[in-house]
């Protein structure tokens, strides 16, 4: 970056660019281009000059500076292909008011394209309607490309909420990358919080036949307490090398061996250090063979090797075949050491079969429920398996807890600050009839708590929670979304958990050929389970469920516990593109990164151990000899 681009970046010229509109043009909504000059195209990071005398003076950096190179740079004067004045280049700047609106309305059309597939977008303008305390960035919306009539759309995000200003009052004449990452994503979070409060608003005052500006006094001292805790978390963290944890996230793979023998892979991630690992699974220099449906369990601690348990499971080639085994894996601890895995072959579960719940805690393993699937006298019989077994002692003994019977049910595993570690089982359904789909079986909605310190359940008569569901039958798909969830994780305090269901809601319209995920929130403490509206502003499609999608498959994940780390909630998922000319599967592994303030979903693609490692090493070697601090 040379140092002309620089100056240019650490100039933000927005509040000329406001004060030109209120006093030449009356502080009306005016039509802004938003093409270069030069190019003809929309731009990317908006330029102008201070003091500049007609809208469509602007251009793009990458092709201002490429102008500006055929100039004599001594003399620091240009032509502007605008208003053909002479100008001073150093008088340049970015406008960054509307560079942030430029991002946000690069995300939202995709978003509005898929919502209203049948409208066109003019994205050769914005309107305009310049304010320091609420500026808004509207674009043109037509039935079709010629018609002659059209409405003006809101961008989201280019307007203030609860008095906070976004990314382009955030920055400043050092924006070094990760502030700037930092405030996009602060800028998302409000973004978020702007619709939910708006949606609400309008609702409420619907439901109720109160006037908004009403509502808005009655909130008035709430939103003063939050433009407070957004204040507080504008400081940044300075990271230290003794923050760092181990913490790891697991997926297994397999992949095709010598003669074509499948064989399985375990991949790592340890998510504080971005590093990846590939073990092969072999015992005795023969592989491993990993089934379908096991019980996968995490273990760790900081000096000792990390351990990964596997129990049970289903034969790929024969469905009425289940498995005791329990396996342990050991892996470094360490993430830049390398060597093999160690894999040792622990006493069999009493019990054969998949679907397992469980957790490890404290060096025991706790096994809870199961199924098992056999044929008598040619009928298919499911039993279930719901005699909970722990692990102690390298033998396995029986609980004496009440389970509650359930089929195909879910679990979270999470680490609290009062029970140290816990596991929370969620409904099922509650008869598996005999060639019924799962979905059509009448669901079962008890939430059950073990706490692992107390090696009990939690609740001193009743062992379990009936939550609370809403009475409106258009919402009663919200018991299968709890009866299944895909992943959970502790959101916004001890007791919440956000979950998302597996099974998609059916589209509002025809048009709208996808389906539609809702994410709800668990106060396991009162049993309060309710829609986070905050969440489903964007909910994510067809992701974590085996879905056919564009000749794509998601699978879903075996690390059920993930990561929480850098306010993210971390996971490693599997995608499988069919290669038909060859007539095989290529299966593609992915990092997920849920941001837990504002829901957004990222996507990264596996890395080469050696690079990330060297990547890694590079980075923590700028980290201080110190704990985390707060600027």
């Amino acid at each position: 970056m040379n140092s002309y681009e620089l100056e240019l970046k650490s100039k933000n010229i927005s509040d000329n660019v406001d004060l030109f509109i209120q006093t030449k043009m009356q502080g009306e909504e005016v039509q802004l281009p938003i093409l270069c000059s030069f190019s003809k195209s929309i731009i990317d990071i908006p330029v102008r000059h201070s003091d500049f005398a007609l809208l469509k003076c602007i251009f793009d950096l990458n092709f201002w500076l490429e102008y500006c190179n055929k100039y004599d740079k001594t003399q620091n004067i240009v032509v502007c292909p605008g208003c053909n004045k002479k100008i001073i280049t150093t008088e340049f700047g970015v406008d960054y008011k509307l560079y942030h609106a430029l991002e946000a309305f690069k995300l939202f059309k995709e978003q509005y394209k898929r919502m209203n597939p049948n409208k066109y977008i003019e994205s050769n303008e914005l309107f305009y309607k310049a304010s320091y305390s609420n500026p808004v960035y509207k674009f043109k919306v037509k039935d079709d490309k010629k018609a002659l009539t059209f409405q003006k759309v809101t961008i989201p995000g280019t307007s203030a909420i609860l008095g906070i200003q976004k990314r382009h009052l955030l920055i400043n004449k050092e924006q070094i990358p990760q502030k700037k990452k930092i405030n996009d994503d602060l800028a998302q979070t409000i973004e978020k919080l702007s619709q939910y409060l708006n949606r609400k608003l309008y609702r409420i005052s619907k439901e109720r036949q109160i006037f908004i500006r009403n509502l808005q006094k009655l909130i008035e001292f709430k939103k003063k307490e939050i433009r407070h805790i957004f204040n507080k978390s504008m400081r940044l963290i300075s990271f230290g090398n003794k923050s760092l944890k181990n913490d790891f996230i697991f997926a297994l793979k397999q992949i095709s061996g010598v003669a074509n023998r499948l064989k399985s892979l375990l991949i790592v991630y340890y998510v504080y250090y971005d590093v990846w690992h590939e073990y092969n699974l072999d015992y005795n220099q023969n592989p491993i063979d990993i089934l379908e449906q096991q019980l996968c369990i995490k273990e760790f601690s900081e000096g000792k090797d990390h351990q990964l348990y596997i129990i049970g499971g289903v034969y790929t080639t024969d469905r009425y075949k289940q498995s005791s085994q329990f396996i342990r894996i050991q892996i470094p601890s360490d993430p830049y050491e390398k060597k093999q895995a160690l894999i040792e072959i622990l006493p069999n579960l009493p019990l054969e079969g998949y679907n397992f719940m469980g957790t490890g805690y404290n060096g025991k393993i706790y096994v809870f429920y199961g199924q098992k699937r056999k044929v008598v006298d040619g009928e298919n019989i499911n039993e279930l398996l719901n005699n909970p077994y722990v692990y102690k002692k390298n033998r396995w003994e029986k609980l004496d807890i009440l389970l509650e019977n359930r089929f195909d049910g879910s679990f979270f595993v999470y680490q609290d600050p009062i029970f140290d570690k816990l596991v929370i089982f969620y409904g099922g359904i509650s008869h598996y009839p005999n060639g019924i789909p799962n979905h059509l079986c009448e669901q079962q909605n008890k939430i059950q708590i073990f706490s692992c310190k107390e090696e009990n359940l939690l609740g001193s008569i009743q062992k379990y929670f009936e939550p609370e569901f809403s009475k409106k039958p258009e919402e009663q798909y919200q018991k299968k979304v709890l009866c299944t969830p895909l992943f959970s994780c502790p959101y916004y305090g001890r007791n919440q958990l956000i979950l998302s269901g597996e099974f998609l809601k059916k589209p509002l319209t025809e048009d709208y050929k996808m389906g539609k995920r809702e994410i709800y929130t668990l106060d396991w403490e009162n049993g309060i389970f309710r829609l986070n509206e905050l969440f489903s502003l964007e909910p994510p499609q067809q992701i974590l469920t085996i879905v056919n999608s564009g000749g794509k498959t998601f699978q879903p994940v075996q690390d059920f516990e993930g990561c929480v780390a850098y306010g993210n909630f971390y996971t490693i998922f599997h995608t499988q593109n069919e290669n038909k000319q060859e007539q095989n599967l290529k299966t593609i592994t992915k990092l997920l990164k849920i941001d837990l303030t504002n829901s957004q979903f990222r996507v990264y693609q596996y890395e080469d151990q050696d690079q990330s490692i060297q990547k890694s090493k590079e980075l923590i070697e700028k980290f201080e000899n110190r704990k985390n601090i707060i600027l």
